[in-house]
């Protein structure tokens, strides 16, 4: 027993303030275990316990548990550094000047990471959420510390930094009110009965299942086009995944209804003259 305690506590790499031997290694090792049971624990209670609860929801089960690893991390990081034999406070100290000295560099990753965790702890956005965010519509697959994996609706991951998403105007369409206001533009030929337009417009909207009957429906006269005169359908409906599906469905019953009632769709027409060369 002698022997084998000896063996494990020899160090393999040695220096003047570091210390590794094997014992450090199988240290390491039940340490990084124990988190990571720990943590699925957790989420596997949490999990259970809030199944019946309608008010605790995937999403902060989610931010708990990522702030749970970050902070266990943390501390087996000290544990580990002074196992080997490391002086933590000879660290901090020692290395306070060489962060000063490249902060300026780092100052959007340190800016990234505060931005993390206002979202961690304020819990403005989600895993799951669909997000509105320049002119792109997104959905959140994981958040981490610096950055923030999201899907667009083309299938395709991309990374956003956090401050993106505290800093920027998202437009989050999971938060409270999830029912929003779109609206189609059309142009008519000119001589067209505008009351028509205006009902088959109407019609096509509260046709469609999706949307929200009791909001209403209502078409706006926006003016008179180069080659049409122009309209603005409003309707309310539930925000999602595929509220451009329901705005393109919508635009198909009303090409439909146009043809079926005589009601033309002009083109831009554009006249060309010709000057003869003197």
């Amino acid at each position: 027993m002698k022997k084998l305690l000896e063996i494990l506590n020899h160090p393999f790499i040695h220096t003047d303030h570091v210390s590794v031997s094997l014992y450090s290694l199988i240290f390491i090792f039940i340490i990084f275990l124990a988190i990571h049971l720990f943590v699925r624990s957790v989420k596997f209670i949490l999990n259970r316990l809030t199944s019946k609860n309608d008010d605790f929801d995937s999403s902060k089960i989610y931010t708990i548990v990522k702030l749970l690893r970050y902070f266990l991390f943390i501390i087996a990081a000290v544990l580990i550094l002074d196992n080997v034999g490391v002086n933590i406070n000879a660290l901090l100290i020692g290395s306070a000047a060489f962060l000063a000295a490249i902060g300026l560099g780092l100052q959007s990753i340190f800016q990234d990471m505060i931005s993390g965790l206002v979202i961690f702890f304020e819990g403005i956005i989600h895993k799951g959420d669909i997000l509105e965010l320049d002119d792109m519509v997104v959905q959140v697959e994981e958040i981490n510390l610096r950055t923030s994996k999201v899907k667009n609706r083309d299938g395709n991951y991309v990374l956003i930094p956090n401050s993106k998403l505290t800093t920027n105007n998202v437009v989050n369409w999971s938060h409270q009110n999830i029912l929003s206001r779109f609206h189609i533009n059309v142009g008519v030929a000119y001589g067209s009965d505008t009351e028509l337009v205006k009902s088959i417009l109407i019609q096509c909207a509260k046709n469609h299942e999706l949307t929200i009957k009791h909001k209403g429906f209502n078409v706006w006269f926006e003016g008179f086009g180069d080659s049409a005169l122009q309209f603005r359908l409003l309707f309310w409906a539930r925000k999602s995944w595929t509220s451009e599906t329901i705005q393109s469905e919508i635009r198909f019953s009303i090409d439909k209804a146009f043809r079926e009632n005589n009601v033309t769709i002009p083109f831009p027409q554009r006249v060309w003259h010709n000057t003869p060369a003197k």
